[in-house]
């Protein structure tokens, strides 16, 4: 996945009506229209504010219950259909759902669509150690991106250098964790002050992977 400096797009009135806000430093992200129908609307955002599209990271996720082959290929297409956008940037599988025990299908369904052009990165969300092992024994294919949930108090240590020892990005959902307490804690207020110029707060740059 590249990285990307998109600070740029505060103030942008199409992108900050569907969840970006100044002072944020992440893309807007759609959820899957099964769960929250909002793939339209920052489509539409996009399409119509000046940031051009290529500084715009936007990912979406694949349902659990559309693991099997034809309804994952499906699922993608329509909702690139629905953003109006030539491609997906990242295309993640949203949890292994080991009991239907199809998230390999749906992989599969995911190396097709980057092929076909359609998602650029493709990834997986809560998925462990065993579950990557399998899809890339049966793919041959690493996943770009392994979304979990990590935060300060719950660092997963174990998971991020698996990810790390196989070239995959470790992203954070719930990066804040219980943000009540956490944002209190005199050890993050610390890290957050350190190397912040910009005066910027935890929240809005949580950095305490690379200063802890």
């Amino acid at each position: 996945m590249p990285k990307r400096d998109i600070r740029s797009m505060r103030g942008h009135p199409a992108l900050e009506s569907c969840g970006f806000r100044p002072g944020s430093t992440q893309a807007p992200t759609p959820r899957n229209a099964d769960r929250c129908p909002n793939e339209g609307v920052v489509g539409k955002a996009i399409r119509e504010s000046e940031v051009p599209r290529e500084d715009i990271i936007v990912a979406s996720k694949l349902p659990g219950r559309h693991h099997q082959y034809d309804q994952a290929r499906v699922t993608i297409e329509e909702s690139v259909a629905r953003m109006g956008l030539d491609y997906i940037d990242l295309y993640l599988i949203h949890w292994p759902n080991p009991s239907q025990g199809q998230f390999v299908e749906a992989w599969q369904a995911l190396v097709d669509a980057q092929k076909q052009g359609i998602v650029k990165h493709i990834g997986v969300s809560n998925f462990l150690p065993g579950h990557i092992d399998l899809l890339i024994r049966s793919t041959g294919v690493t996943p770009a991106v392994n979304q979990v949930e990590l935060y300060p108090f719950f660092q997963q240590a174990g998971q991020r250098a698996y990810d790390q020892a196989h070239g995959i990005i470790t992203e954070a959902w719930s990066p804040l964790g219980h943000a009540n307490q956490m944002l209190k804690d005199p050890t993050i207020v610390r890290i957050a002050a350190m190397d912040n110029p910009e005066g910027r707060s935890f929240a809005q740059d949580p950095h305490w992977h690379e200063e802890a």
